[in-house]
């Protein structure tokens, strides 16, 4: 077994999942990783549809951008909404990078308060996102 992954949401989960990982027979220790739960996939899918609802719908400064971009742009403005920390560098080519959180790394909780950024600043904008 080289990786076993489980939600342990009870002491009888966490039981469990060291029995499974007991049946391979392996001797070595074992590292256990405690950390809230980061987003789910239908969060992530539905994120997307929204960065895809901006990119058909919306502009900013004049301009279309791609869902990628629009990502790039929510997470940016959330951070600040929410008063976290923020840092910009300038880049190896002079540029300006904001050094912004990952949203694969964004607990359940923050993904969601993402999501809600996302469709009220859609909303104030006009765009009709799909069900």
């Amino acid at each position: 077994m080289d990786k076993y992954k489980q939600i342990i949401s009870s002491r009888a989960n966490l039981v469990q999942a060291f029995r499974y990982a007991e049946s391979f027979g392996h001797e070595s220790p074992y590292v256990v990783e405690v950390r809230p739960l980061t987003r789910t996939d239908p969060q992530n899918k539905l994120l997307h549809a929204l960065f895809g609802e901006l990119a058909h719908q919306a502009k900013w400064q004049n301009e279309k951008l791609t869902a990628e971009q629009w990502k790039m742009l929510m997470i940016s403005a959330h951070t600040i909404a929410e008063k976290m920390p923020t840092k910009m560098v300038i880049g190896l080519e002079g540029e300006v990078v904001n050094l912004r959180e990952s949203s694969a790394q964004m607990s359940v909780a923050r993904l969601n308060s993402l999501i809600e950024y996302v469709y009220a600043w859609g909303a104030s904008q006009g765009v009709i996102f799909k069900d």
